[in-house]
């Protein structure tokens, strides 16, 4: 009886996941559109990451499916909550925001043959970190990070920028996040970038409405998001310090404050 009840408790939890867990796969209609979104853009020949001989090949395919999905969704408009966010979505609403431009980026991506993954990044400047997922109105934002023959490269969902430099050295989340704020030449990329913030991977939406079956239960990948629960856990480590301060390089750090001195009283002097 005790072993039955382990079996349909490890089958609940297995059918939970399953539906709760956001799709990756793209399927025919994915595809059919990703093609749409990129001849609107001019772009003739679909071609895939093995076509690529170099670092510089992939940053200008890159470019290519960045500027065609921004230029797809000129209405800087987000779909809205309990409706499905995907190519044909993007492609015949015209609009989109970070969320829906960064989902149909991934999935270009992946027909392409590119290894990626999806991120929900929070700016945690003048917030309090204990309050990290239940704050309301915290700066936010969604981007793709994609493999290239040279590491991890950030995707900006809503700018052109690409996290690869002019000496094709790739910029990840981790190395931005450990770059100092002021150091980061990246005007022209979303202003949460630009800030002290961290990174989840796998998350797609904090309160469920953006994926089926739009419940209560947060959207999230979950290969993804327990492949990145080590990164995840040395930020929240970090931020859950006693008596914690955002360093320059965008990670929390516990800093001892200094003591206060008692008021000097001797020769009816009162401290100063």
């Amino acid at each position: 009886m005790t072993i039955w009840l382990v079996v349909l408790s490890l089958g609940c939890v297995g059918v939970f996941i399953i539906v709760h867990n956001v799709p990756t796969r793209p399927t025919r209609e994915d595809r059919e559109y990703a093609k749409k979104i990129l001849r609107s853009a001019g772009v003739t020949t679909f071609r895939k990451a093995s076509d690529c001989s170099s670092v510089e090949e992939e940053r200008r395919l890159l470019q290519i499916v960045q500027g065609a999905v921004l230029s797809a969704s000129s209405r800087s408009v987000g779909i809205p909550k309990r409706h499905s966010r995907e190519p044909r979505d993007l492609f015949e609403l015209r609009q989109g925001l970070c969320y829906d431009r960064s989902r149909v980026i991934e999935k270009i991506l992946t027909i392409m043959g590119f290894k990626n993954r999806h991120a929900a990044l929070f700016s945690i400047e003048n917030f309090n970190q204990r309050k990290l997922f239940a704050a309301q109105g915290m700066p936010s934002h969604h981007v793709t990070e994609v493999m290239t023959r040279a590491g991890w490269a950030v995707l900006d969902s809503n700018s052109s920028w690409i996290g690869i430099d002019d000496r094709q050295s790739c910029i990840s989340l981790s190395k931005l996040q450990r770059t100092l704020p002021s150091e980061r030449r990246m005007s022209d990329a979303d202003p949460v970038l630009a800030t002290n913030f961290i990174f989840i991977y796998g998350l797609y939406a904090r309160h469920g409405h953006f994926y089926w079956p739009y419940n209560q239960v947060p959207d999230i990948n979950v290969l993804q998001f327990l492949r990145g629960l080590p990164v995840l856990f040395i930020q929240l480590w970090s931020c859950w310090k006693p008596k914690e301060h955002v360093n320059n390089c965008g990670l929390i750090e516990t800093r001892s404050r200094p003591r206060k001195r008692k008021a000097q009283t001797a020769g009816g002097c009162k401290g100063r």
